[in-house]
Order: structure tokens, then sequence, then C-alpha cells
């Protein structure tokens, strides 16, 4: 039946007519919208809360073209970052082995800076994310130095330093106890502090850079009119819309 035309209803009434073709459209459309409605997408970023199903296809698309991973911050290649806490951890058995993890450690340190200038630019140009190469190196090297040096590798000695402390007064403990027996082994003293030292880093990585992200958001950042939580890669938030 064309569209348009009229046809008896149920009730002997003459009710109108579409043709199948515009009843499918319209009522795809229609659940499309519904889907939209009732399944509404987690938001990615701040200010994409209410983010249609298309609008999210369209993010993922321009994020999967955007380009490879960062070869130096999600690759394995950042765990040379942390090469310093490993030296931390054996600084108890093997003090000569501290130095030379550091030297690593800062080694990563630079040439993630280095690929931040060039990631940039290099040329004294804004960069994609509207920041100079020299401030993205300069923004690189500061979050590096505290987030994958300094303040991980404080906490892994202070944990080393406290495991030492507690099996040298392990002679403390009641007699009889096991744990005080436990404790006296050679080798539980040797290589307690080491173990505990080793097992804390996986857990404090992910903190230790969310906490050093925050500190700079709120300082280096807002000082230089960086964007707040600055990584490349990810969509930046403005300074101004900081807290």
């Amino acid at each position: 039946m064309a569209s348009g035309e009229t046809g008896p209803g149920r009730d002997g009434t003459q009710v109108a007519q579409v043709d199948d073709d515009e009843w499918h459209a319209g009522t795809l459309e229609q659940l499309i919208s519904e889907i939209e409605n009732e399944l509404p997408v987690a938001p990615r970023h701040s200010g994409s809360a209410g983010m249609s199903i298309g609008e999210a296809v369209s993010m993922a698309e321009e994020e999967a073209l955007a380009g490879e991973p960062d070869l130096l911050r999600d690759t394995p290649l950042r765990l040379l970052g942390y090469a310093n806490e490993v030296g931390e951890g054996f600084r108890p058995v093997a003090p000569r082995f501290v130095v030379p993890t550091y030297a690593v450690a800062l080694g990563y340190v630079v040439a993630d800076t280095v690929h931040k200038y060039t990631l940039a630019g290099g040329d004294g140009a804004a960069g994609p994310q509207g920041v100079s190469p020299g401030l993205a190196a300069a923004d690189t090297l500061v979050w590096q130095l505290f987030a994958s040096v300094a303040v991980p590798g404080f906490i892994i000695n202070r944990a080393v330093w406290f495991a030492q402390q507690g099996v040298e007064q392990a002679g403390r403990l009641p007699e009889g106890l096991p744990l005080r027996r436990l404790l006296q082994l050679p080798a539980v003293r040797r290589w307690l502090p080491t173990a505990a030292g080793l097992a804390l880093i996986p857990f404090i990585v992910e903190p230790v850079d969310k906490f050093v992200h925050r500190q700079m958001d709120i300082t280096f950042r807002r000082w230089f009119n960086v964007p707040t939580h600055f990584v490349w890669g990810e969509t930046p938030t403005p300074p101004e819309a900081s807290s």
C-alpha cells in the first residue's frame, strides 16, 4: 500500500497507512535512540558524561588512529625507570649494586625526556597538545625524577631499613616462639629485607605515579600553564578547568 493511503482499522474507522520501508526505517531509528538513552557510555575523560554510542565510537576511532603506544611508557622499557628501586632492595646484600642501578634509572629518565621533546616537535613550536617542546621536556624530566627515582626509591629504602630493624630485634621476641627462631636463621636475616623491598615495588608504582601527577598539577603545571595531568597520547584537561 502506498504511503499516505487510508484503510479500515479494526473498529471500521479509516486510519493512515505507511509502506513497509518507511515503517522499518522509523522503527530502526526509534530502536537506536532507545538504546542510546538506556545504555549511556561511561565517560572516559572529564566532560564526557552522557556521551552517545555514536560519539563514543567516533572517539574510539580517533584514538585508534592517534598512533602507536608510547615506547617508553607503555612497553616493558618502563621497567628501566624502577632499576634504582631494585638496587635499593639489594642494598643490604650487594651495596655496590646500588649506584649502577641509579645510573640506569637516570638514563631512562633522560631518554624519556628527549623522546617527549622530539615528539612535541623539537623546533620551538607548540606541540600537538599546545605545549612547547621545551616545556614538554621539562615536565617529563621533573615528573620522571620524582615518580621513577626519588619517591619510590625513598619508599623502598625505608621499607628495607624497617625490615632490617625487625630482623635485628627478633631476639626480643619470647623464647620458644616459632617466629623468633625463623627470624634468627642466617638466610632469613640476610635476605628478608631484600625480599620485602622487592615485593613492595609492584604495589607502589601506580599510587606514586598518580601522587606525583597530582602534586605537579597544583605546582609546576599551574605555574607554567601546562595541561593538568599532562601525559602524551591522552586528552589533557585545560589548566583553567583544574581545581
